[in-house]
């Protein structure tokens, strides 16, 4: 998350900085006008106090009284914009100084930041005023140096800086505010619903950032709110999409798994199939200590019967065969499966000797009741020969022991005549001779 006080402390130092710097350039403006309109109203002020002091001080040079030029000149430089008079003769013979003067070789103008202002007044004589030209007796110089301006400078300075204060401390309230509730407080209020909203889509609306204001905040929280709502139905396609893909992955594994164990001509389970369960089967019986039971059956002269109807025949064959054992395998633990060419197995869990051999009768007497015409069988219609084995497993024992003992049978039952179940462990002898090499 941004950190938005100092994005507030930024936006205070830059909009401060430029305003202190333009407070400094006006305030030294208003100095510099104050400075001259007081230099002005000082050099009109000594104007007038020389046409004031004038008559008096020409009286006195006319009588050339010394001590009362030097009492009058000492007067006048203790006014309060004079610091400094010189009476000079006609001749420029100085007759009396009094106050702060220019020292001898300074030059003194009118130049803004001069360091003295002068005013030179004419003395001439009453009695003689009459007289054309007027009788000159000599001139008085009324003398005002920079610290008389400074001093009321200064004075308006104050004025300015306190004015400068209040509208400071006004302007950093005002912004203080301003930043604080119409851009910090709404970007950190922005920010905090933007941290809260869930990076998880459910199936509803999306929870959008409420904002009142119609400002650039308020199209920036809009933009917000409109990618939320393109971003959830963004997800939820995906979503979508992705459950359907799923689905169909699924459903092609389901089938490719059903490929990989299911015969493809009848049907029913293969082989590897078969020996899965058979693995499974086993194992389960040796904890519960249940008998399984294994039928195995073979199509009786069946390569005739392929040879002589066709393969097509011999197929259909095949799936009747299979058909009649997945009927027959009504339990979810027992299984039918094509054990290879015209062979078939039937494996039923929990099954004693006396339930095995009476399930492998039914198979015998469904297939026998197709009337499949067989002319090369003894019969004269399909039929076939079924071995079967039971066994409680013990420890020790392998699940292809079950195999062999019903294999063992289904010979038996093929060399009795077929058409016929044979039990292992009935025709020991024969099986023995028949499997011997």
């Amino acid at each position: 998350m941004p950190d938005l006080k100092n994005l507030a402390n930024r936006l205070f130092k830059i909009v401060f900085s430029w305003y202190l710097l333009l407070a400094i350039l006006v305030t030294g403006v208003q100095l510099g006008i104050e400075y001259s309109t007081i230099k002005n109203t000082i050099t009109s002020d000594l104007v007038a106090l020389g046409r004031s002091f004038a008559p008096g001080v020409s009286d006195a040079m006319w009588t050339y009284d010394q001590s009362l030029l030097d009492s009058l000149t000492k007067g006048i430089a203790q006014t309060a914009i004079i610091t400094g008079v010189r009476l000079e003769k006609e001749n420029g013979q100085t007759v009396s100084v009094q106050g702060n003067i220019p020292a001898a070789g300074e030059i003194v103008s009118d130049a803004l930041f001069a360091p003295f202002q002068m005013h030179v007044v004419p003395l001439q004589s009453a009695a003689l005023a009459s007289s054309h030209p007027p009788h000159v007796l000599g001139k008085m110089t009324l003398y005002s140096d920079r610290s008389v301006v400074l001093e009321r400078v200064k004075n308006s300075f104050v004025i300015i800086l306190i004015n400068s204060i209040i509208k400071t401390a006004g302007l950093w309230l005002i912004f203080y505010w301003a930043i604080t509730w119409r851009l910090s407080r709404p970007l950190t209020e922005l920010s905090d619903a933007v941290s809260n909203l869930d990076a998880k889509f459910d199936d509803g609306d999306p929870v959008l950032i409420e904002y009142p204001h119609r400002d650039e905040i308020g199209a920036l929280v809009a933009s917000l709110n409109d990618m939320r709502v393109r971003l959830s139905v963004s997800h939820r396609e995906l979503e979508h999409k992705v459950a359907e893909r799923t689905r169909e992955l699924e459903e092609a594994n389901r089938r490719l798994e059903a490929l990989s164990t299911t015969d493809g001509l009848t049907g029913i389970a293969n082989r590897r199939r078969f020996d899965e369960a058979l693995e499974n089967e086993w194992n389960r019986a040796l904890r519960v200590r249940q008998p399984l039971a294994l039928l195995m059956l073979d199509i009786d002269l069946f390569k005739n019967y392929n040879d002589h109807y066709g393969h097509q025949a011999g197929d259909e064959c095949l799936r009747s065969v299979g058909r009649i054992l997945e009927a027959n395998s009504r339990r979810s633990s027992d299984l039918a499966a094509r054990y290879g060419g015209e062979e078939f197995v039937l494996l039923a869990s929990h099954t004693d000797t006396e339930r095995a051999m009476h399930l492998a009768n039914v198979v015998r007497q469904s297939i026998e009741s197709l009337e499949f015409t067989h002319a090369d069988a003894p019969q004269g219609q399909v039929t076939v020969s079924i071995g079967v084995a039971v066994m409680q497993p013990e420890n020790g024992q392998q699940p292809e022991m079950l195999v062999r003992k019903a294999d063992e049978a289904l010979y038996c039952a093929k060399n009795a005549g077929r058409n016929s179940v044979m039990l292992a462990g009935d025709c020991q002898g024969d099986a023995e001779k028949i499997l011997s090499p």
